[in-house]
């Protein structure tokens, strides 16, 4: 009975996805039928009123009327429509004008009428102006437009009017989710069967996996990115030979996972961690709003560039080409272009030498996946930022898996939650700059050699980990160095000073970082000449000219040892931002609710000491909660000798990455030192994961805190959204 039932249901989802299916095919084709261009109608319009004038202008027809009054032109529009269908108006001005209408006139009607009015368009501040109207099925014989307004001479450019073919998946960003959900699915699966395929079952289902599989998905998406390379210099399509590699390894390791008996290993590493994934999948979709939402621009991939994921959509401004570089640089190896065309004559702030170019090299090869069932999702600057976001998003995993080693599996869900609740952690999520990426790795790495530090294996594959975080993001490799001292340390404790594993397990994973990061530099040795420019900005005052040896004298000789120890003392106190606190609650207390909200979020964004400092002083105060009250946290009734030695090593690891912190701001010598999104971002994450898991664990006080606090970073991130999403 079990079993005709289990069939029946798979015959249903079956079903169900190849419906999906049709239909997915049959908007896709008709949202890429021919338009029918309306737009010449408009300079010879069967009626006007109130409008003075109607001109022809470089970008479209431009259009006098009186918006005080009642303004509209009546144009003709013989269609005879079977199915639903959408209006698209272009508007490049919008001049003395707070809204518009469309009215249409079916064969048959005396007249226009309220029953024929489409729903009412309201003109967005800074906005390109691209509005949408769905028609019904009808005979039509006029359509007319109404403006409305606040000036007798208002003026109105219309730059494109059009009628569309039935689209509603692709004409707008709902395919975005797909797509996106699509991307994450194509960095879980790939890893996760590599994974099932080579561990050992008895190291438990979902929770290895989740700190394996990304580094797996990246070797597999590595070896198509030397299948790339080789089909350029064959001169064979790329698209064409890329793509069938893809589909050819993919079938493989799931045939290879069927033929060892290993595929239920692999559906159970994914249903046992089922919240986790759903969660991530939630993030993506978020991040996908977020970007097509907060951009200020309507929808149209073309639109989203690096410009526009900026501002309010990352609740503050940036200046910089960050989220540019791994675009052109994945664009430059999947076109076989010169790197020079996009970082020549200074057109980006650092040159292709300064940055890792892991990310590009992934985004090279799904760029050229897509580009081979279309060419304008594969090359749009948004696809571009959807891998980026999934990227970005590995991070969540082993975040889990790290927060369950010290902490209580139950509380998880909610950690995850409160982690993201502020705008440094949310925006670099979907802020392309890879440090998230490179995150991910970073901690897995770190949590592979805390929970299996007695193999080589893990070693190696921290290693691998560890290099592939550096060429994310150079910034990731500032968390290695006392980390690996710490690791080499434990090491040497459990198996003597003069034992070869002591000697032999580091500098396994030296080598591993050092083969993972070596071709980098071999090309840039090469190729690229480092210029050392971000060595020199961020610690050397921004010394440019020379060698990097002259440059460090002439440092040196401009700042004494004893300017140095003031300057770098001063910097460290200055980053405390007591300024920029009492700027917050000044803003709060007078009630200037809404630009308290856009200054504390930008604050978060630029400024981490606004996420970390709240949620230090609640530890704080749980901590002297539970001391005034005399209550000692157990697990099962007592502290085992286990959570001693966790307890141990998770206040070890809190006070490392605080050293990490501090050591870094201490080096540095620049215009801004503070703790910021510049620090490592793995360093981070732990501090943040380390102090939200203790208030968790500390008691009801310090979880009512936080929920209160949760609560307010939700209420800010959200009222500053509704502005420009609702």
């Amino acid at each position: 009975m079990t079993i005709r039932k289990n069939e029946s249901m798979k015959r249903s989802y079956f079903l169900i996805a190849f419906c999906f299916c049709v239909l997915l095919f049959w908007d896709f084709y008709n949202n890429n039928q021919p338009t029918t261009d309306l737009l010449n109608d408009v300079a010879n319009p069967i009626k006007i009123n109130n409008v003075a004038s109607i001109e022809a202008s470089g970008k479209g027809y431009t259009i006098t009327c009186d918006t005080t009054k009642d303004a509209y032109i009546v144009l003709p529009f013989s269609h005879t429509t079977s199915f639903w269908k959408r209006i698209q108006t272009d508007f490049s001005r919008m001049g003395g004008v707070r809204s518009f209408e469309i009215f249409y006139k079916l064969k048959g009607d005396a007249g226009f009428t309220g029953k024929r009015k489409l729903k009412k368009k309201f003109v967005e501040v800074n906005t390109l102006y691209s509005y949408d109207w769905w028609i019904p099925p009808g005979e039509y014989e006029q359509i007319r437009i109404d403006f409305i307004g606040f000036h007798p001479k208002s003026k109105v450019v219309i730059e494109g009017l059009k009628l569309h073919e039935y689209s509603f998946f692709f004409y707008c960003e709902a395919y975005l989710y797909l797509l996106a959900i699509v991307i994450l699915c194509l960095f879980i699966l790939p890893g996760s069967a590599l994974y099932a395929l080579f561990a050992k079952q008895t190291d438990g289902a979902g929770r290895c996996n989740l700190l394996y599989f990304y580094c797996y998905s990246l070797i597999f998406y590595l070896a198509l990115y030397l299948v790339e390379i080789l089909a350029i210099e064959l001169g064979i399509p790329s698209t064409i030979a890329v793509t069938f590699c893809f589909v050819i390894l993919t079938l493989t390791l799931f045939i290879l996972l069927k033929k060892q008996g290993r595929f239920s290993f692999f559906k159970e590493n994914i249903v046992s961690e089922k919240k986790v994934f759903i969660f991530a999948t939630f993030l993506v979709v978020v991040s996908c709003l977020l970007v097509t939402q907060l951009s200020g621009t309507p929808f149209e991939l073309e639109k989203v560039n690096n410009d526009t994921i900026d501002g309010h959509t990352i609740f503050s401004k940036f200046d910089g080409h960050d989220n540019m570089f791994q675009y052109v640089n994945g664009k430059a190896i999947a076109d076989d272009e010169p790197f020079s065309k996009y970082y020549g004559e200074g057109l980006l702030f650092y040159d292709v030498q300064d940055r890792g170019i892991v990310a590009g090299v992934i985004y090279s090869v799904f760029r050229t996946i897509f580009t081979t069932f279309s060419t304008y999702i594969g090359g749009s600057y948004l696809t571009y930022t959807l891998v980026g976001i999934c990227m970005n998003v590995m991070v969540i995993f082993p975040l889990a898996v790290f927060f369950r080693r010290y902490f209580s599996e139950k509380f998880q869900t909610i950690f995850l939650i409160v982690l993201c609740l502020n705008t440094f952690v949310l925006s670099n999520f979907y802020f392309t700059w890879f440090k998230f990426s490179g995150a991910a790795l970073f901690i897995s790495g770190l949590v592979v050699l805390l929970e299996k530090r007695d193999r080589s294996w893990s070693w190696l594959v921290a290693g691998m980990m560890f290099g592939l975080s550096s060429s994310m993001h150079a910034g990731n490799a500032l968390a290695i160095p006392l980390v690996f001292l710490w690791l080499a340390y434990l090491n040497i404790r459990e198996y003597g000073i003069y034992s070869i594993r002591s000697l032999i397990f580091p500098v396994a994973l030296v080598a591993a970082f050092t083969i993972v990061n070596l071709p980098w530099v071999i090309v840039k040795q090469v190729h690229f000449p480092g210029t050392s420019k971000l060595l020199r900005q961020h610690f050397l005052a921004g010394r440019e000219g020379g060698s990097l040896f002259e440059s460090a004298k002439h440092f040196l000789d401009s700042y004494p040892l004893a300017r140095q120890i003031e300057i770098r003392t001063e910097n460290l106190a200055k980053s405390l931002r007591l300024d920029e606190f009492k700027n917050c609650v000044e803003l709060f207390t007078r009630r200037e609710y809404r630009k308290f909200v856009a200054t504390y979020n930008n604050y978060q964004y630029f400024l981490v000491i606004f996420t970390i400092v709240p949620l230090f002083f609640i530890s704080f105060f749980a901590a002297m909660t539970n001391f005034l009250m005399r209550k000692i946290v157990m697990v099962n009734g007592a502290l085992t000798e286990q959570s001693n030695s966790l307890d141990r090593e998770r206040n070890v690891l809190l006070l490392l990455s605080f050293a990490t912190i501090i050591s870094i701001m201490l080096l540095a010598f620049k215009r801004m030192v503070d703790v910021n999104h510049e620090l490592p971002a793995g360093t981070l994450l732990i501090i943040h994961s380390l102090l939200i898991g203790w208030i968790l664990k500390s008691g009801r006080a310090g979880q009512l805190i936080l929920f209160v606090y949760s609560v307010f970073s939700a209420w800010c991130i959200i009222s500053f959204s509704q502005y420009y999403i609702f």
